[in-house]
């Protein structure tokens, strides 16, 4: 089959240009289809003479997605049996029918295909129809389109299709979707009574400081942002936003709390920043945060098959330059000044084959099963008075 692949232009947010070529690559490695490229003035009458009369072909217009061959296979099927357009379900999605409800969560690569073949043998080609899809992407019958003008630009082309519609409901295809605007509530959850002032560092485009301020409305927030197109967006909400490495930033005040969202696993030097956050505390004030944990079944099962692969976001997020467990964060944060309060394992439940992973490591007698099962550290530490 023929998948059509939107051309991107490079992105200013590094994780999103990496995903602008990791999801196409991975797509092909998956699928073994052939990826043929185009823009967005690619009409339908420029496509006519790549695809055949009588084969569905794939059209994808968002492109952080992965699909994975068993999804192209069933969708590939329900076109033509149905001679429409068929969409697939994604992990999230604005079309509440396209949703999948996952039988695991997955973390990595591997158990996404692990995940998605779960859902095809379970739903096979079981097929609904659906007066709308998500334009992410679909498959395509040549007869689902022949009543559209050639002039028709191809990534229009499934939504203005008068054709029947349906959603395979033995497909899964990932969306990396919007990851720069968590609101971070585990985090928000951390942030003491009393507190007035908090710092917070790789805001982002500010979810965590507008949601903190609709409950909080007294609190008076900074962030350090070293991206300009999220910083412009983070300006809206925080009082103020500071567009310098922190290391940098000349703050002319105190805080009652430092907020850290999974920022100190992207620093060169995390050790300096957290001595240097404890600089910009006042007298017991607080640093609350989240961290990856790098001893995860996921990243132990890569390892011992002798694999290591950064994804766009994740416990591998490609960004990550610093690896931490639960151990080495904690002697971190003591070596800072800090004492720990609130220390929460989030330990999303493992796909079949990573539980067999992991009760076969723990019974040899060669893992920490509390570890392995911990995807993140979300902690709240209080600097010690001298």
């Amino acid at each position: 089959m023929i998948i059509f692949w939107p051309c991107r232009a490079s992105s200013p947010i590094y994780e999103t240009h990496y995903s602008y070529r990791f999801c196409p690559s991975a797509t092909e490695e998956l699928t073994k289809c052939r990826l043929v490229t185009y823009d967005a003035g690619t009409t339908l009458a420029e496509i006519h003479n790549q695809i055949a009369s009588s084969r569905p072909f794939c059209i994808v217009t968002d492109p952080e997605i992965i699909i994975p061959a068993s999804a192209l296979e069933v969708m590939e099927n329900a076109a033509l049996e149905t001679k429409g357009i068929v969409g697939p379900l994604f992990n999230l999605s604005d079309h509440p029918d396209q949703v999948a409800s996952l039988p695991f969560p997955y973390i990595d690569k591997f158990t996404f295909i692990e995940t998605a073949q779960h859902i095809k043998n379970d739903k096979g080609l079981e097929f609904t129809e659906s007066s709308k899809l998500d334009p992410g992407m679909s498959v395509v019958h040549p007869t689902a389109l022949k009543k559209l003008p050639s002039s028709t630009p191809l990534k229009d082309a499934p939504c203005q299709s008068l054709s029947k519609k349906f959603v395979c409901l033995g497909a899964l295809v990932h969306k990396f979707g919007e990851y720069y605007s968590a609101q971070r509530e585990d985090l928000i959850n951390l942030v003491p009574e009393k507190v007035r002032d908090v710092l917070d560092v790789g805001c982002a485009r500010g979810g965590y400081g507008r949601m903190l301020k609709s409950v909080r409305p007294d609190i008076h927030i900074t962030g350090v942002e070293l991206n300009p197109s999220l910083a412009e967006e983070a300006k809206r909400t925080y009082d103020q936003v500071v567009q310098l490495p922190l290391e940098e930033a000349n703050l002319d005040k105190k805080f009652d709390l430092v907020n850290m969202g999974d920022v100190l696993e992207h620093l060169f030097d995390p050790w300096k920043m957290l001595k240097k956050i404890a600089s910009l505390l006042k007298p017991g004030g607080w640093l609350a945060g989240s961290i990856p944990n790098s001893g995860h079944w996921s990243i132990a099962r890569q390892l011992v098959e002798g694999e290591f692969e950064y994804i766009p976001v994740g416990l591998l997020c490609v960004s990550h330059i610093r690896f931490f467990t639960e151990s080495s964060l904690v002697k971190n944060l003591k070596e800072a000044g800090f004492e720990i309060d609130v220390l929460d394992r989030h330990q999303p439940p493992p796909t079949p084959k990573g539980q067999e992973f992991v009760d076969a490591l723990v019974n040899s007698g060669f893992g920490n099963r509390e570890s392995l099962l911990t995807a993140e550290i979300i902690f709240r530490a209080r600097l010690k008075n001298d």
